[in-house]
């Protein structure tokens, strides 16, 4: 059984913030940094990997509803509140994961030496490897979603680009997932360059991968770019089933006007 396989028989059982981020704690003091600057991003990182597997099983639900427009609509709706609510908890773990980085940058700089460039191209490397590790599921998510969507009568367009978001977003969650259950097999005081690189993976995640596909955002940091993301085309699907609701609910009176 793949990793994501599991993850999606799993991602119901009930795990706390807490839980997460008392374990991040204990792991990233273990490389010497500072208590003070562990506790409000490990906080945001436990929280954040709650609401992913709370996207994930939505996700699943939406999979799982009937393909009338009121439950797709119910559906939709839950995935909008849930994705709001990561793109909030993204921007606020934004600064405090940063700080903690460049407090770990310190440990990290000292720790590889003169050999430091070697291991951060083997760090971008990393980077290449984890987009593609999921590739073949993701898809696969995205088709399963489009034959939803088009049982629900929604537009082409809206069922091809909410479909690839959402597949996407789910993937993101996967990888944020999986980082974090490799950092649990890294030993800092073994293999601390390791531990952090797979850290700096759980940061690139959060912060880049799925900030452009949940934040509304101008991005500068390669060429200037305003990423609509995900939640658009949750408010496009959401106009067109409301209007199939909508178009469903003659009210008596206008029925008796027309007669």
């Amino acid at each position: 059984m793949t990793f994501w396989e599991e993850l999606r028989i799993q991602v119901r059982e009930r795990t706390t913030a807490g839980d997460i981020s008392y374990e991040l704690f204990d792991l990233i003091t273990a490389t010497g940094v500072s208590e003070v600057a562990v506790v409000q991003p490990t906080f945001y990182m436990g929280r954040f990997f709650i609401l992913t597997h709370d996207f994930m099983d939505f996700t699943e639900k939406l999979l799982d509803t009937p393909a009338d427009p009121g439950h797709i609509f119910s559906a939709v709706l839950y995935l909008r509140e849930t994705a709001r609510t990561m793109s909030r908890m993204i921007r606020r773990a934004a600064e405090p994961v940063e700080g903690m980085m460049q407090y770990l940058d310190l440990v990290y700089e000292e720790s590889l030496g003169p050999d430091s460039e070697e291991e951060e191209e083997v760090h971008e490397h990393d980077h290449a490897e984890e987009e593609d590790e999921f590739a073949a599921e993701r898809d696969a998510l995205r088709q399963s979603l489009k034959v939803k969507l088009r049982e629900a009568r929604l537009s082409d367009k809206v069922v091809e680009e909410l479909s690839k978001r959402l597949a996407d977003t789910y993937h993101g969650c996967v990888r944020f997932a999986r980082a974090l259950r490799l950092l649990k097999t890294r030993d800092p005081e073994v293999d601390l360059p390791g531990f952090l690189t797979v850290l700096v993976d759980i940061q690139y995640v959060m912060d880049m991968l799925l900030r452009r596909l949940l934040v509304e955002d101008v991005f500068l940091d390669e060429t200037p770019a305003f990423t609509t993301g995900l939640m658009p085309w949750i408010s496009h699907a959401i106009e067109e089933l409301a209007q199939q609701i909508t178009q469903t609910q003659v009210p008596p009176s206008t029925e008796s006007a027309s007669d």
